[in-house]
């Protein structure tokens, strides 16, 4: 007989009558009916749901209570608490379509490394109490719906629901009672905490250096990190650790950034520039095949293509004239492809022209030009080049021009003490003030002639005698004859005899000479007039010099 104690007082009273014949006798027995564990406890108040704010508000306080009733007596009728994870097959039909679509978003699948935060993220410390504590802080940005599945056992011997269980089902003495459990679901509410963020990243834009101002070159795309509560967005540029940054700034200004990078294309604006206009250089003469020249008003030549990629290729070439010039060349080398920027080097190439006898300077054009636009930029640059003289020519005597040199007399010459002439032989020497290894000689043979000035008086060979001759003497009567010589030569030493003076002057014209040049010179004195009363002294010569 089943009693049904749960749905009946615990006591019962039996009547009960005895009859023999005619005689019946009657009595009265209570009857205590002592409770069997047949009933697992139920929960109350379903279903159990909580909507809760992320963030740390409730961390480690109680968040929400369950609570299960047992209709048997004793220990039988005090549950306890406890609560897993539930999978989504498990899902209760009475979740909103919301509920549904932000667990899905947000699934939890066993075995993945988020199981540990996810299980214990809510939790019954005390099984003796139905309520359950928020043991971690919730991020809604992380996870936005939890479920959990509820279960309670009693204390019974043997607990209910269990394997000792019958659960008032007599009939069927091997069925094991399976209590009901509920589920516990929450749901994370959004709260303004999570800055915006940008959508398809990373940003790369390519634009043309030549852009006009106003064009509209990319476009960028933010949401609000707080999917629950979005806010209004709004874009800034700004700058900053020197780059360009897209900045993002919604209600509560709570901001974000991302860099985006802008690649500016070339384009072709610049032809090759040589950073002078014109330089000057230095060569010897002769100077070998390859050797570079000197340059005289800069450190170095240099040209730059400020364009880039092709647009910054450019080649060298020389010109005079118009026309190719192959005197000198180029490091690099002519025709070459240069990228961007270079020093230029020129170098001798033609060394006979270098000849500083015949040509003094050179002047020529150095020409940059684009090789793969189709601009085809070029710019020029004037190179002087002036050959410095090297010692490579002897000196030479001219016979037409008068000697550079001058022969000075470091002594008095006699040409009549018989110093009539004298052998030299000249050396002229170049480059006494350089090496003297690399001097150059050449040498003439000169004969001096050492000729002859007018510094003698002619000497007579006697001494010139008094004569004393009648007054009545004849005309044209030699009184006598006189020599004199001179120790000049040529006309210095041709002697001519004549009468200087005479005294008194008035009687000059009485006496004559005559002078004789064979063999010996000579001068032979004779009377002109008669009557010789006042002739006192005559001067009888000189000589042909000045």
């Amino acid at each position: 007989m089943n009693t049904g104690r749960k749905a009946e007082p615990s006591t019962r009273v039996l009547q009960f009558e005895v009859k023999d014949g005619d005689i019946t006798v009657s009595g009265r027995v209570s009857l205590a009916i002592r409770d069997v564990n047949d009933n697992p406890p139920y929960f109350m108040n379903l279903p159990y749901r909580l909507e809760i704010e992320e963030g740390v508000k409730q961390l480690n306080q109680s968040v929400f209570w369950v609570t299960a009733h047992d209709p048997d007596d004793g220990v039988s009728n005090m549950p306890q608490y406890f609560m897993t994870v539930r999978i989504i097959s498990m899902i209760h039909s009475t979740l909103s379509q919301r509920e549904l679509d932000l667990m899905v978003s947000s699934f939890y699948c066993e075995g993945s490394g988020a199981d540990h935060v996810y299980n214990t993220t809510f939790a019954i410390k005390n099984p003796d109490f139905g309520n359950i504590t928020l043991e971690r802080e919730l991020d809604y940005e992380q996870q936005t719906y939890y479920e959990y599945t509820v279960t309670s056992v009693d204390k019974g011997v043997p607990p209910c629901p269990g394997p000792g269980c019958k659960c008032n089902n007599f009939t069927e003495p091997n069925v094991v009672c399976e209590g009901i459990p509920a589920i516990f679901t929450v749901s994370v509410r959004d709260v303004q905490d999570t800055p915006p963020s940008f959508l398809k990243l990373p940003y790369y834009v390519s634009i043309y250096e030549n852009v006009t101002n106003g064009t509209s070159i990319f476009g960028v795309n933010a949401i609000d990190g707080d999917r629950g509560v979005p806010n209004k967005i709004s874009y800034t540029i700004f700058s900053g650790l020197g780059a360009e940054y897209i900045g993002v700034v919604q209600l509560g200004n709570i901001t974000a950034n991302a860099t985006v990078s802008v690649t500016v294309l070339d384009v072709n604006d610049n032809p090759p520039l040589f950073n002078r206009s014109s330089y000057t250089l230095t060569v010897q003469e002769n100077t070998p095949t390859g050797v570079p020249l000197v340059l005289n008003d800069t450190d170095f030549i240099e040209v730059t293509d400020r364009d880039q990629s092709v647009n910054s290729q450019f080649s060298l070439r020389l010109e005079k004239d118009g026309e190719t010039y192959t005197v000198f060349d180029t490091l690099p080398k002519v025709d070459t492809t240069i990228q961007g920027t270079t020093t230029v080097t020129i170098r001798v190439q033609n060394s006979s022209v270098l000849d500083y006898e015949k040509v003094k300077s050179i002047t020529f054009q150095l020409i940059a030009q684009e090789t793969k636009t189709a601009e085809k930029f070029f710019n020029s640059t004037t190179v002087t080049v002036f050959v410095e003289d090297v010692n490579d020519n002897s000196p030479v005597f001219l016979d037409s021009t008068p000697s550079s040199g001058n022969l000075t007399i470091n002594k008095n010459i006699d040409r009549d003490a018989g110093e009539t002439s004298f052998t030299l032989m000249v050396v002229a020497t170049d480059n006494m003030k350089g090496d003297e290894n690399n001097r150059r000689f050449a040498r003439r043979r000169v004969v001096i002639h050492v000729l002859d000035i007018n510094d003698n008086a002619p000497v007579f060979d006697t001494h010139v005698p008094s004569v004393r001759v009648p007054e009545s003497i004849e005309v044209n009567t030699t009184l006598m004859t006189l020599t004199a010589r001179d120790k000049d030569v040529g006309e210095n030493a041709t002697v001519t005899y004549s009468i200087q003076s005479i005294e008194p002057m008035s009687d000059l014209h009485f006496f004559g000479i005559i002078s004789t040049s064979d063999p010996d010179s000579s001068g032979s004195l004779f009377v002109r007039l008669p009557s010789l009363e006042c002739l006192r002294q005559i001067q009888l010569y000189h000589d042909h010099g000045d």
